[in-house]
Order: structure tokens, then C-alpha cells, then sequence
């Protein structure tokens, strides 16, 4: 592939990736109205015609590593694993 090309090919990957975050905020928005008609109604499930939308209160645990880290480096460390993995990124 030429320079010329690539170039293009990068151009376009930035241009989608512009798009594709524009689309995510305004899915974001029109979720958010959702979320607050739900919340208006008082209501954390809704059915309207062939859709349901749940908007539950999920509970859960986690470990907190920090913490442990602070009090229990030794240990900590004895059960870190390193992995490797890679990362792309166009700027």
C-alpha cells in the first residue's frame, strides 16, 4: 500500500471514529430522556408496543484492590500476574 493510500485509509479511520462518537452522544441523550420519563412515571421497567426497557437498580460486590494493596502488598504482589497484550491508536 502506498503512502498516499495509507494515508487516506487513516484519514478515514478518524472520520469514523469522529462519527461514531457523535452517534454514541446522541444515543446517550436520547437514552437519558428515557431514563428520565422513567423516572417520572416512577417506574423502573416500561413496555411500549414490541419494546421493553428496563432501567433496574443493580447491587453488587467488588473487590476492592486498592485497598488490599495498601494493607497487603506482600500479598498483592505474590498473586499479580503481568500480561501483554497491544494497543492501536491513531493521533
Amino acid at each position: 500500500m502506498s503512502n498516499n493510500e495509507m494515508y487516506e485509509k487513516i484519514k478515514n479511520f478518524k472520520e469514523l471514529q469522529i462519527m461514531i462518537k457523535q452517534l454514541e452522544d446522541e444515543a446517550e441523550a436520547v437514552k437519558q430522556t428515557i431514563i428520565a420519563e422513567m423516572d417520572a412515571q416512577n417506574t423502573e421497567q416500561l413496555t411500549i408496543d414490541i419494546f421493553t426497557v428496563r432501567n433496574a437498580t443493580i447491587k453488587s460486590n467488588r473487590f476492592d484492590t486498592t485497598a488490599f494493596k495498601l494493607t497487603h502488598s506482600d500479598l498483592y504482589t505474590q498473586y499479580t500476574k503481568e500480561t501483554i497484550g497491544k494497543r492501536f491508536s491513531v493521533s
